[in-house]
């Protein structure tokens, strides 16, 4: 099940590493080396007026390359302009997604200076999909989706969005809440700063990394829950920065700049696919997602859910798809004294992310079922969230709750 909704005290259990600034780049590779399977981001179907909701408050205007770029700076789960993360990346030149992901998969994970404790490699991430707008390509979606690490965490997440000639994306640094699906976002300028570390390891920067300017707000956005900030020592919130509230949460880092990375070369795209299984094991005391009228507002989720990705190059095409479905066993408690109040019944989920990225086209299309079972009175019911999101055709965003 996907909750995005506060955390209860329950949380137990998190360890970070931690880092702090970038080192100078090695394994580097002539910057000017020939192209080699090059993928085409200007041929571009159209979006017909009317077919996508409209443009979100907020819009900044950048100078990129000399050409005015007009961006909004951040990522949200809808059309609503509900900001939920900030850009933190633009990638120029040679920035297709598909060629980003080809150039960061081709890196090891050794790495030096302050990183050199990071020593993970970068692959595809299961992660709910979300939307960003510019002026040109309107609404898009992030279709390729990187981790650096794994779903279990800590994870650097990286978010990608192809906006005309220009890629946009955010960059976080993430820890998985114990027995649940949900990340908890502990930095933004880590992730950044990783990320544009092994951008220089390539080889492949034609300038050196710039900077946007003032998008987004400083010195903080977004906070840590205050039941994970409880149970990170004090040496992990100073090395990331955290600023700690009066109620328990933890403001979070963010200079408000994007960094700029120009890619003038590329590496050839891998043409294979690849199968990702693994197990969300749910043991956790969790907000009631819907139909919350008439309970005791918690309930104690357990069980599997079952995720499975099929992933990657089809000629010069990517195609991605994960899927997460089981049934978990439900119990009310009283939030207070931990009591169950009822007995135990059933949640059923069903999710799916199927996403594409091809010369005139990225597409995401994101569903997710959740239904209580049985559906006895208004206390129980079904949750069904859709996102389609294209770079042409109809974007469309549907939240049904029926109790």
């Amino acid at each position: 099940m996907t909750y995005r909704s506060p955390l209860t005290p329950s949380v137990v259990g998190v360890v970070v590493a931690l880092a702090a600034s970038v080192a100078a780049c090695n394994d580097a590779r002539d910057p000017l080396a020939p192209s080699i399977s090059p993928v085409v981001s200007s041929v571009r179907a159209q979006k017909i007026p009317g077919n996508e909701p409209p443009a979100p408050s907020g819009m900044v205007s950048l100078t990129l390359a000399g050409e005015q770029f007009d961006l909004w700076p951040f990522t949200g789960y809808n059309f609503s302009g509900s900001p939920q993360d900030p850009i933190n990346l633009i990638f120029l030149g040679e920035s297709d997604p598909r060629q980003i992901r080809a150039d960061l998969m081709s890196l090891s994970g050794t790495r030096g200076g302050p990183l050199a404790s990071f020593g993970c490699t970068w692959d595809d991430a299961v992660g709910d999909p979300q939307a960003n707008y510019a002026v040109g390509d309107g609404w898009v979606g992030s279709a390729i989706q990187l981790e650096c690490g794994d779903f279990y965490g800590p994870r650097f997440h990286l978010r990608m969005f192809r906006q005309g000639n220009v890629t946009v994306a955010n960059a976080h640094y993430e820890i998985l809440i114990p027995g649940t699906n949900t990340h908890e976002v502990l930095s933004w300028e880590l992730a950044e700063a990783l990320v544009t570390y092994d951008i220089a390891r390539t080889g492949l920067l034609g300038a050196a990394p710039g900077s946007s300017g003032s998008i987004t707000p400083s010195p903080y956005f977004r906070a840590v829950q205050a039941p994970v900030v409880a149970f990170l020592a004090s040496a992990q919130i100073a090395a990331l920065g955290l600023s700690v509230n009066g109620d328990g949460t933890a403001s979070i880092p963010n200079d408000g700049n994007a960094s700029v990375l120009t890619l003038a070369g590329e590496v050839p795209l891998t043409k294979e696919f690849d199968d990702k299984d693994f197990v969300i094991q749910f043991g956790q005391l969790i907000p009631k997602p819907f139909c919350v009228a008439g309970t005791t507002g918690y309930l104690y989720a357990s069980g599997p859910i079952t995720v499975h990705m099929h992933s990657g190059i089809e000629g010069q095409n990517y195609k991605g798809e994960w899927t997460g479905t089981g049934t978990l066993t439900l119990v009310q408690l009283n939030p207070i004294t931990h009591q169950p109040v009822g007995t135990p019944y059933q949640g059923v989920v069903n999710v799916r992310n199927a996403t594409e990225v091809t010369n005139g086209k990225s597409a995401v299309d994101f569903r997710s079922d959740q239904s209580e079972v049985p559906d006895v009175d208004a206390t129980r019911g079904r949750r069904v969230e859709h996102l389609r999101v294209r770079e042409e055709g109809k974007d469309e965003y549907k939240l049904d709750i029926s109790c």
